[in-house]
This record gives C-alpha cells, structure tokens and sequence, in this order.
C-alpha cells in the first residue's frame, strides 16, 4: 500500500474536484466533508470508495 503525503492527498482531491465540475457534477457537503477526512488522513481512499459506492447503490435503489 502506498502512503501518501497530506498535501499529495489534497492535491488529488483538488484534481479530482476539477474534473467532475467539468463534467457537471457538484458534490454536497456531506461528500466534501468526507474528502476532507481524506486529506486529513482520518480515512482511507478505500474507505471513501467503498462510502462512495454504498451512496451510489442506496440511490439507484431508491430511483428504481
């Protein structure tokens, strides 16, 4: 597993964030508060994907 700096983290955030306003997509608050976990180092990118999919999946159960 490779470790990460809090300020390479940040920037992947940063990049990240960027790209999906390109693309139109805003995230809330809730989800901003959990990248900032992830920069701060309180979780894990595995965590906040398996958090990000869990709120993908209780969405599209909900739409169906």
């Amino acid at each position: 597993m490779a470790v990460t700096t809090q300020a390479e983290r940040r920037q992947a955030v940063t990049q990240t964030l960027a790209s999906w306003r390109i693309e139109g997509f805003e995230p809330d608050v809730e989800y901003l508060a959990l990248l900032d976990q992830y920069v701060a180092g309180q979780v894990t990118l595995a965590q906040v994907s398996a958090r990000t999919d869990e709120a993908f999946r209780l969405r599209t159960q909900s739409a169906a």
